[in-house]
């Protein structure tokens, strides 16, 4: 059982309290003194449940959409899952209704990680996300695509001074690659792949065949992989490739 404070609808059961040894405490409300809230020897709390199984648990059986109201009078609401410590937003922080009614979700106190706007559109600042051009490859020979200018580094994932770029977090990627063939044969052509920490090749993109002194061919490939964080990929040239100019490699984390 419990030890019961119960509010009735007359005067003469206004407030009732009744007591055990259980150690679990009700609130009960209405004439028939239905239990509101229970909180439990393990100070866990039930609001619509007597047997709550969490710190506080929340339970209707009202089928509506609006079951759980939480409001504020400030103008940015926060909702803040605390991690061990004691300090407000510590953990994971959730806020409503900022800045045009927009979803935010922040980490580590008010770092913006991912915001749902007003017209459904999400954006995460933080997604690893990488964008590189003029790489610098090996002259008739295989090897890796290396250095290049960097236009995008989000999370600073890309190494310029060798080439690669190294997962972050396990998770999918999408990476892009374009890669020119030039060389002074008559027979010129290009075999691209993207090498997956420097063994394992995932695509094969090869151009045609070259025909006239100088001819700029052209492959293009894209490709989704699985990589474990600290994994890391790079661009592969089989036979060779042009050498700081019309060459491309990005990628970004999907999820």
């Amino acid at each position: 059982m419990a030890s019961i404070i119960s509010a009735g609808t007359t005067s003469g059961s206004a407030l009732n309290m009744t007591g055990d040894t259980s150690g679990q405490l009700q609130l009960a409300t209405g004439a028939s003194a239905t239990t509101a809230v229970t909180i439990d020897t393990s100070q866990n709390v039930g609001i619509g449940t007597t047997s709550p199984a969490r710190a506080l648990t929340v339970y209707t059986t009202v089928a509506t959409d609006n079951n759980l109201l939480l409001r504020s009078a400030a103008a940015n609401a926060y909702i803040t899952f605390a991690d061990s410590g004691t300090t407000d937003q510590t953990g994971l922080s959730v806020r409503i209704g900022s800045s045009g009614n927009n979803l935010v979700f922040n980490t580590g106190g008010t770092t913006e990680r991912m915001r749902i706007d007003s017209s459904g559109r999400v954006t995460t600042p933080y997604q690893p996300a990488f964008a590189v051009y003029d790489l610098t490859f090996p002259s008739g020979t295989s090897g890796a695509g290396t250095g290049g200018s960097v236009s995008s580094n989000i999370g600073s994932c890309y190494n310029s001074s060798n080439g690669r770029f190294t997962a972050p977090v396990s998770g999918t990627y999408l990476f892009n690659l374009s890669v020119q063939a030039f060389n002074s044969g008559s027979t010129t052509y290009v075999n691209v792949s993207l090498q997956v920490n420097g063994s394992t090749a995932y695509g094969s993109f090869v151009t045609g065949y070259g025909g006239t002194y100088n001819n700029h061919t052209q492959v293009t490939g894209s490709v989704i992989v699985y990589l474990t964080a600290n994994d890391y990929t790079q661009i592969f040239v089989n036979y060779g490739a042009r050498s700081g100019a019309q060459s491309t490699f990005n990628g970004f984390l999907i999820g």
